[in-house]
């Protein structure tokens, strides 16, 4: 029997039956695999039984969210973590990759950025605005950014479940080499329904940062995820948002190349940033009591 990788993997799910079981067959390797669940209603859960002992059930204590959570409440094996969502998949290439970081005592690293393979309408979107998140770090230098969830009772609700929360890396981080994959099961029903529930905590998120001044970090861009972040927030300050970010990938990252189904993900792209947009100017009028109606009619 081959050795296990000495690595944690970590899935965070609510009702992902659908997708679930390809993400732990992707995942047989490691030596401990972990599913942190939020009272699923479907067969979630009996699934992730086939593959592992650590299930967890995530009620939210008042004080941390679902990673937070996770990192506080999960008896970890190992120091390396692989957080990854029950729609996605790791390829045998980023597999080995991983086995060669964990095994280099001399790596310096505190975290990857890996690129992902973005399956949609039945191809591989190869070009575009590329997917990457950090989602290989050691814990030990590894924590979650404390968002405070202002406002509606359903915004909190978002952001407990949603688990959108990203990881505060306290050292170097690297790219991975390898790509890991994303293939949703679910009907684009579920892709749309998704995203309108993100964008609204997105909304949130930067209206509490440009205007309650609830930033989490400095202006400094001393790393590749304060980068990203940094042309974000400039690019939340253009006019046609929707439009400019059209053409960035769809024109000048190539996206036409993806055929019709890169030209559906770069449209429905475009419309998740209007949709941000739309809710923080909508959230900005509430701010100053310009929304609700109060005339009869």
């Amino acid at each position: 029997m081959p050795q296990k990788v000495p690595v944690s993997v970590l899935l965070i799910v609510k009702n992902e039956e659908m997708n679930i079981r390809h993400c732990l067959e992707s995942t047989k390797w490691a030596d401990q695999v972990i599913v942190v669940d939020s009272q699923s209603t479907d067969k979630t859960v009996e699934i992730a039984k086939k593959y592992t002992r650590d299930i967890y059930q995530f009620v939210w204590d008042g004080k941390f969210y679902k990673k937070q959570w996770a990192f506080d409440h999960v008896k970890f094996s190992h120091d390396w973590i692989l957080m990854i969502d029950a729609d996605e998949r790791v390829t045998e290439g980023f597999r080995n990759e991983i086995e060669s970081i964990v095994a280099d005592s001399s790596n310096a690293a505190a975290g990857y950025i890996v690129r992902y393979d973005y399956w949609f309408l039945g191809r591989f979107i190869k070009f575009g605005d590329p997917v990457r998140k950090i989602i290989l770090f050691r814990k030990s230098k590894s924590s979650f950014e404390p968002f405070k969830v202002a406002g509606r009772e359903s915004i909190k609700n978002i952001k407990l479940e949603t688990g959108h929360e990203l990881p505060i890396i306290k050292g170097k981080i690297d790219f991975a080499r390898k790509r890991m994959l994303h293939a949703d099961q679910r009907p684009l029903y579920d892709y749309f329904d998704r995203h309108n529930r993100y964008s609204t905590w997105e909304a949130e998120h930067l209206f509490m940062k440009f205007h309650l001044q609830d930033a989490i970090e400095s202006n400094t861009v001393d790393s590749p995820v304060k980068l990203r972040r940094f042309f974000k927030n400039i690019f939340m300050r253009l006019p046609f948002k929707p439009f400019v970010y059209f053409f960035y990938g769809y024109i000048f990252r190539l996206g036409f190349l993806d055929g019709y189904p890169g030209l559906c993900y770069n449209v429905c792209k475009s419309i998740y940033a209007y949709q941000i947009a739309l809710k923080f100017y909508e959230l900005k009028l509430r701010a100053k009591g310009d929304v609700p109606c109060q005339q009869s009619l």
